[in-house]
């Protein structure tokens, strides 16, 4: 590219004009200067030199002063115009240079815009503001992108870019270029477009409107880009997102979206059913991942049988399916759906092993979150009847309340472990009996809570809680500060020789920080190790006896009491009860019951207090409540007993009053029907 100079002429010309001025002045002034020394010359040698006798002198001389004086002259007038004639010359000279590197430099800069233009991985284009498209200019990136040689586009030669789009969205296109060009604004679109061989393909547009002084459009530029890899990507992330990968079914993310959906647009009858597969796990273990695979692939095949208009099919979780049902008749119509897929999949389930639960909710609010949905499924579905393989559960209302106060006792129980005077938790003490002389010789502590919404809560119920939460743990330490505590009382009452049993959960018991924490408790509240007694039930060693007989033996060496609880319904038997780290033996209140009906077990329980003695171990019966069952207890040697014919659980205050009595005395008030409940 080069630079055109407007008037190129007109410079040269006024220079021409300057310097003949300048000439004709200088004539002029050397013609009158030439003029004056010949006028005056002769008068001024005739002044100066009176005495003219040697005239050839005197002529040279003033010849050289002539010459002096127009060389000076001519140097005073010639120079000035000549300095700047050079001045004039350089800087013309430096205009010129510049000039030719801005031609240099704009010539590059054109090179490489076309260099860049016809290398952008897309088509660059230049048109006109119409509905045929018309391509004024399209870089050699449309080959790539259309299919087309540019020259097949420019000016609709063969065929306009228009007939490239795909017709649906040649409208939309047009309506938004003719939005943003009068708004001023740039244009960014997706759409897609027809290839020369037939192909559809996504692409990206952004463009603007060129505009001439007056702000008309005189036309369009901008790049189409090829984003059919980006939209394939987008598209397998989509399903990514909301199928599940081994059986490529609806996920959870999806179920929720639908029953929105439906929430929002659809007024008929829905509900929702969870299938729970159980033991997923162990066939894992046993037969590898690639066959539970095959078997969750085997059973969405089966389960895709129950899929139509009104049932939609969701793989929620690895081992969980969800069917959401609209417009059905009634519950009767869900258990007989959950009826008829069960029994769809039993020839799947029986030879591996794995059950299936169903459950079963009627949305009957549509506010409810749909998670909140899929919760209550699965809590119904883990409501099923333990003895009753393969059934299902529906969820109600009570389930729904049980759920909300297991939360909120919950909560509560939290706040209570963090409270250090929190009064919620506390201490009951029910004495145990020396079946021989009918003294106090031990108390059993027992955990209470006063729930602040509730009331008195049975620990049946908030224990479990406590240790499905974990909170069995802060809460255990309280208990002991709180029961070592009132021990340590008694002891300094003069009562050196009671026992305090504390029950003691299998959470606790394995935890590395239990022995340090309860020898630090110990040593807080003052108390002998001997005079200690910790429980734990039975049914604890299922699952870690090596581990839990392992940490009563260090309980034991300390000095410490342990107590077996519930003997005889659990785990142990009498040749395993050998190899345990126990003291002593409670036999549960279960076989203490049995006494009352003659010939039930009175053996049984005979023979439990035989073997016990036999190896080793004293023995405390629990759950007492009749005389019948105290006077068979005495005849077998029974060590110690416990149960309301002698007390309830009572307060630290009633329990220290009972032990000032020295003895406690059977009297009616003692017996009755109700029914202990012990930590």
């Amino acid at each position: 590219m080069t630079i055109k100079i407007e008037n190129n002429n007109f410079p040269k010309k006024t220079a021409r004009r300057t310097a003949m001025r300048k000439s004709i002045i200088i004539t002029t002034i050397y013609i009158i200067f030439g003029c004056l020394w010949i006028l005056t010359s002769d008068s001024l040698v005739n002044i100066m030199i009176p005495d003219q006798s040697n005239l050839v002198i005197v002529n040279t001389l003033k010849g050289l002063v002539y010459v002096a004086l127009t060389a000076a002259l001519i140097y005073g007038l010639v120079y000035p115009s000549l300095k700047k004639n050079i001045a004039a010359q350089k800087n013309l000279q430096e205009t010129i240079n510049k000039q030719k590197e801005i031609e240099r430099t704009l010539f590059e800069n054109e090179r490489s815009k076309s260099v860049l233009l016809e290398n952008i991985p897309g088509m660059v284009y230049r048109r006109q503001f119409d509905r045929e498209w018309t391509i004024l200019y399209a870089s050699s990136g449309c080959q790539t992108l259309t299919g087309y040689a540019p020259a097949s586009i420019i000016n609709n030669n063969e065929l306009s870019f228009n007939d490239l789009i795909v017709p649906k969205y040649r409208e939309q296109i047009w309506e938004k270029w003719t939005q943003i060009l009068e708004e001023g604004t740039g244009y960014t679109d997706e759409y897609e477009i027809i290839t020369a061989g037939g192909a559809q393909k996504w692409v990206w547009e952004q463009g603007q409107g060129i505009r001439d002084d007056d702000g008309n459009v005189i036309a369009i530029e901008g790049l189409i880009l090829d984003i059919a890899m980006r939209k394939e990507q987008e598209s397998r992330l989509t399903y990514l997102n909301e199928h599940n990968v081994i059986t490529g079914v609806f996920n959870k993310s999806k179920c929720q979206e639908i029953m929105t959906l439906f929430f929002n647009y659809d007024e008929k009858q829905r509900a929702l059913l969870l299938i729970d597969f159980k033991k997923f796990n162990l066939l894992n273990i046993t037969l590898g991942y690639q066959y539970s695979e095959e078997l969750i692939k085997n059973i969405s095949q089966k389960l895709h049988e129950f899929i139509n208009n009104h049932h939609f099919m969701f793989h929620i979780s690895t081992c969980q399916f969800a069917f959401f049902i609209t417009d059905y008749e009634g519950q009767s119509e869900l258990i007989s759906l959950s009826e008829t897929i069960l029994k769809s999949l039993e020839e799947l389930l029986a030879p591996n092993n794995i059950t299936c639960n169903i459950g079963i909710v009627e949305i009957d609010d549509i506010k409810i979150e749909p998670n909140d949905i899929l919760k209550r499924a699965s809590i119904a579905a883990e409501h099923v009847d333990l003895n009753r393989l393969n059934h299902y559960h529906v969820f109600s209302k009570e389930m729904e309340e049980r759920i909300r106060r297991q939360e909120a006792i919950k909560g509560e129980l939290s706040e209570c472990s963090r409270g250090k005077k929190d009064q919620r938790l506390f201490l009951e003490y029910q004495p145990i009996i020396n079946a021989a002389n009918g003294s106090i010789q031990r108390f059993e502590a027992l955990a209470r809570f006063m729930s602040t919404e509730y009331g008195l809560i049975s620990p049946l119920e908030f224990i479990p809680l406590a240790e499905e939460t974990q909170l069995i743990v802060p809460l255990g330490k309280k208990i002991m500060r709180e029961a070592f505590g009132f021990l340590k009382h008694l002891i300094d009452e003069g009562f050196d020789e009671i026992v305090m049993s504390v029950n003691v959960s299998a959470i606790q018991l394995l935890r590395d920080d239990f022995l340090p924490d309860m020898i630090a408790i110990i040593f807080e509240t003052g108390v002998s190790p001997n005079n200690i007694n910790i429980e734990i039930t039975e049914s604890y060693f299922s699952d870690n006896y090596v581990d839990i007989n392992e940490r009563l033996g260090s309980i034991r060496c300390m000095g410490i009491a342990v107590a077996l609880d519930d003997f005889g319904i659990g785990y142990s038997t009498f040749a395993r009860e050998s190899e345990l780290n126990v003291d002593c033996l409670k036999i549960d209140k279960y076989f203490i019951d049995k006494l009352l009906l003659p010939g039930q077990n009175e053996t049984i329980t005979s023979d439990i207090i035989s073997m016990a003695h036999k190896l080793g171990h004293y023995v405390i019966a629990e759950g007492i409540e009749e005389e019948l069952q105290r006077q068979y207890l005495l005849e077998h040697d029974c060590d110690y007993m416990q149960g309301f014919l002698f007390s309830k659980p009572v307060s630290p205050e009633k329990a220290f009053n009972l032990l000032q009595s020295g003895s406690i005395i059977l009297n009616e008030s003692n017996s009755g029907n109700d029914k202990a409940v012990a930590y």
